[in-house]
């Protein structure tokens, strides 16, 4: 079963395009939420179209840490956390990333975790190319 229905996913992903799109007109964003035994995690990927710059920002929320809420509320809190992430990647702190290691982030007195990566699909795409060609070579 999916957390978010699909009304939500795109009126996230709506909101996403149009708040950001003033400093990266052309990003594609994507979420992809997980069940996790007690909480859930988000992740976002924000690419650009020739995928040539991909950011995966990952929010978990974990029951243990928030028994005031009902499992639902936890998409919705990791959603808050994803607006602040890029809000501080776009617009405070321009181009820095969370950690690439799971990290805690107190949001809102609510305790959640963190972690981020910048990759470059076309240049990982051209390494697995040539990596193939050595093994086809040494064969």
């Amino acid at each position: 079963m999916a957390l978010l229905d699909n009304e939500t996913r795109i009126c996230v992903l709506q909101a996403l395009t149009e708040r950001y799109r003033e400093y990266e007109p052309d990003l594609e964003y994507t979420l992809v939420e997980h069940e996790l035994p007690g909480g859930v995690e988000l992740r976002c990927t924000i690419a650009q179209p020739d995928r040539s710059q991909v950011i995966d920002l990952d929010v978990r929320v974990l029951g243990d840490d928030h028994k005031n809420l009902k499992p639902p509320d936890y998409v919705h809190l990791c959603i808050d956390v994803l607006g602040f992430l890029l809000d501080q990647y776009f617009i405070e702190e321009p181009g820095v990333l969370p950690p690439l290691d799971w990290q805690e982030l107190d949001y809102a007195g609510a305790r959640t975790y963190i972690c981020g990566r910048e990759r470059n699909e076309q240049v990982e795409m051209m390494a697995n190319e040539f990596l193939a060609g050595v093994d086809d070579s040494s064969s």
